[in-house]
């Protein structure tokens, strides 16, 4: 992947604005905390709830990945953040230039479009602008209004895996490069 603390631009949309985590991590520490801490948030993530320090690593470290392209994800109007989506690079496959991707929305912004404009902003990016192939994710099988929301984007269930930090069911999605033209 090319050097993306240089490439990463801002993704514009309708209602939402897809900034770079490149720089201000102090200033919104707090802010992405209590989203993801968030008990729904917790629930579809699967995981525990962090500590401030936690969170502090946790996006250091996504900013610091040269195979990670974390964005945050802004209220267009307000600016208010809302969550985060990501595309990381999948090097596992030499003949198919593949990512896995996931996102994490702020409940009091669920079923009201945010959610689906941001996937379809960085599936184009991904697809157009990064000429990937084929971008995939995992979601626990209970996620039903998350299920439906990527099926409704152009994911497909290919398979079902066991999470293997937790145990839990999840669906394995895929998206091809081809179904770009239906978003």
């Amino acid at each position: 992947m090319e050097e993306k603390n240089q490439k990463m631009p801002s993704i514009l949309g309708k209602k939402v604005n897809l900034k770079p985590l490149l720089n201000n991590l102090e200033e919104l520490v707090e802010e992405y905390f209590k989203i993801v801490n968030n008990n729904l948030v917790l629930r579809g993530l699967g995981g525990n709830k962090m500590s401030l320090e936690e969170v502090t690593l946790f996006l250091k470290e996504c900013k610091e990945n040269p195979k990670m392209l974390e964005y945050l994800i802004y209220e267009r109007t307000t600016d208010k953040l809302m969550g985060d989506i990501y595309l990381k690079e999948n090097t596992g496959d030499i003949n198919l230039k593949n990512a896995e991707f996931g996102i994490m929305i702020d409940p009091d912004y669920h079923k009201k479009g945010y959610g689906k404009e941001s996937i379809k902003l960085i599936l184009r990016h991904g697809f157009e602008k990064l000429d990937y192939r084929l971008i995939s994710l995992s979601v626990y099988k209970y996620n039903t209004n998350a299920i439906n929301l990527y099926k409704n984007v152009g994911f497909k269930i290919i398979n079902e895996s066991i999470d293997k930090e937790n145990g839990k069911e999840e669906w394995i999605m895929d998206i091809e490069k081809e179904c770009i033209y239906n978003l």
